[in-house]
């Protein structure tokens, strides 16, 4: 891949505002002293409580951050659209999903993404089609994909459209459901990812609900949803 821009430094960042820090101290300390000086006015003891509460915020500021690194954040909403954006302009790629992402700092984000391709591609295609969009991603964002996995798309069976059809048509009933991606109905089995509303206070409880449904309406079939994170949408 190439080279891309030049990544900020968050060390020296950080040895920038301590420097900062360290130098409004200081001079508050003088100027005490200056005023102590000449005046005979003694402020130090308030000063230094000024001083203790600020050392006491910056430490809370860098703990804050800090943590929130480690925990991880979400992803910025632009970035992971653009990203998808970049992905659906590669030719035979129907759809773009599961975008998760790790943050290591400026110039160090790592992605992994599902793809929805037809099936009658061949693994050389595929890998062509991989190595495409992991160029595009990087040289538009900056995104190291780390991996890109697979959805095959049912185009050899007119009777899995119809069955998609109905299945969408069954979880259109439910409020709560955000997507449906990953459909594949290949008899006696049927497959899919599924995305339930975050906000949901039993989401378990829903897709076992729209699970049931589902196998009700195919009874014949062995019906497997998977339950997704809201991650990037």
């Amino acid at each position: 891949m190439s080279q891309g821009k030049k990544a900020g430094s968050g060390s020296l960042e950080a040895s920038g505002k301590d420097g900062l820090n360290d130098s409004v101290m200081s001079g508050t300390v003088v100027s005490c002293a200056l005023l102590y000086r000449f005046s005979g006015i003694s402020l130090e003891a308030w000063v230094s409580l000024v001083i203790a509460l600020f050392i006491i915020k910056s430490g809370i500021d860098i703990t804050r951050e800090a943590l929130s690194k480690i925990i991880g954040e979400r992803t910025d909403p632009a970035v992971a659209e653009s990203v998808k954006e970049e992905i659906m302009k590669v030719p035979g790629v129907t759809g773009a999903y599961d975008l998760f992402f790790n943050d290591y700092g400026p110039e160090k984000k790592v992605a992994s993404v599902h793809i929805e391709v037809p099936d009658t591609w061949t693994a050389d295609r595929i890998d062509e089609t991989d190595r495409r969009i992991e160029q595009a991603v990087w040289e538009k964002e900056h995104v190291i994909l780390s991996a890109v996995g697979i959805y095959a798309k049912n185009t050899k069976d007119p009777e899995s459209r119809k069955i998609e059809g109905k299945i969408r048509s069954i979880l259109g009933h439910s409020p709560h459901i955000l997507q449906m991606h990953g459909f594949y109905a290949d008899c006696p089995q049927i497959r899919f990812d599924l995305i339930i509303d975050i906000n949901v206070k039993n989401r378990q409880k829903e897709y076992s609900e729209i699970l049931e449904v589902c196998r009700k309406a195919y009874p014949d079939h062995d019906v497997q949803i998977t339950l997704d994170a809201d991650v990037s949408d």
